[in-house]
């Protein structure tokens, strides 16, 4: 593996960026580098998500690790709008305006014999309202040691950590890990620490190390399995990839946070979430990203929609979108 990375950074753009936006206490258990705190507002009962899905002749499921809360609306969510905007709009839209919860929608393909995971979550013990993947695996029949391959969209915790455990052992023992190559060489080279998250870069480097010589990197427009290819989805992180599933005529876009609230960053692009690192960048990847899906109606899964995610984006007005969910039922 290299050490270098395309992505064009250092600690000064990072840090502006708003990558840092109360990244360092989020390292006690709430979604690093894409949260805010916790809430201290009651749990509620835990349950199983598997959801069934087909693209052509690929079976999915999309697995609920749960939700994770992110709170205030401004600056953590939205760094670039006024608050009183913000709140207007999740009003208008029904939703609480004080804080967001997130689904954490990871999704299984199995392709011919192969069990294929995109994303794993936090993992067991990982935050308060997450790590419920692998009990949405045993809905299936499936443990931990029956997934062939793994890509992982980008290295943030609520992504990437539920792959090793909390002594740096794989909870995927049998699995290929897969990650586009940018993002590897940013998170594995150590003159893109920032002291103020190092946290961030740790935990990467251990799920990394866990995975050992099952590592495996792909470049934009690489092949993870047959049928899965990586695209480029750059800014939320510096290799940050959506998913292109295709089987025959059929095909499902895996968007993972190219856009990570179906109201705010739909309604507004240009809107920058608190958690990307190149927010410039960001907006960008998503105000192309929509206008493609909307005009080719792609069906897409979204890591961060109501689960389970599945939909397609709609134009409303000039650089406005929305999301219709596709009609589904839980039997």
């Amino acid at each position: 593996m290299t050490q270098s990375s395309d992505f064009s950074l250092n600690r000064r753009s990072l840090l502006k960026g708003g990558l840092v936006l109360g990244a360092a206490s989020m390292l006690g258990g709430t979604l690093l580098g894409c949260a805010g705190r916790t809430s201290k507002a009651p749990i509620a009962p835990r349950t199983v998500g598997a959801y069934p899905f087909t693209v052509g002749d690929i079976q999915g499921f999309v697995l609920s690790d749960g939700t994770v809360r992110l709170e205030p609306a401004t600056p953590t969510i939205v760094t670039n709008a006024p608050d009183k905007e913000v709140k207007t709009l999740l009003e208008q839209s029904f939703l609480p305006t004080d804080y967001v919860d997130a689904p954490i929608n990871t999704v299984l393909f199995r392709v011919g014999k192969r069990n294929v995971l995109i994303d794993v979550g936090y993992g067991p013990g990982g935050s308060p309202k997450g790590g419920l993947q692998t009990e949405a695996l045993a809905s299936l029949g499936l443990e931990p040691k029956d997934i062939d391959t793994i890509f992982i969209t980008h290295a943030h915790p609520d992504h990437l950590h539920g792959f090793s455990d909390a002594n740096g052992l794989p909870r995927f023992p049998k699995a290929e890990l897969v990650i586009s190559e940018t993002e590897y060489n940013f998170w594995s080279n150590p003159d893109n620490d920032i002291a103020k998250v190092q946290g961030l870069f740790d935990a990467a480097r251990k799920n990394f190390a866990a995975a050992g010589d099952r590592l495996r990197t792909v470049k934009g427009g690489g092949e993870i399995v047959p049928g899965l290819v990586a695209e480029a989805a750059h800014g939320h992180t510096p290799g940050h990839s959506a998913v292109r599933v295709t089987s025959g005529t059929d095909d499902l876009l895996v968007t993972a946070d190219t856009a990570n609230h179906p109201i705010l960053f739909l309604r507004h692009p240009e809107w920058v979430f608190g958690y990307d690192f190149n927010p410039t960048q960001a907006v960008e990847t998503r105000k192309k990203r929509l206008d493609q899906l909307a005009t080719d109606k792609t069906r897409i899964l979204a890591y961060h929609f109501p689960f389970p995610g599945i939909g397609r984006i709609k134009p409303l007005w000039s650089g406005a979108y929305e999301f219709l969910s596709e009609p589904w039922s839980p039997v």
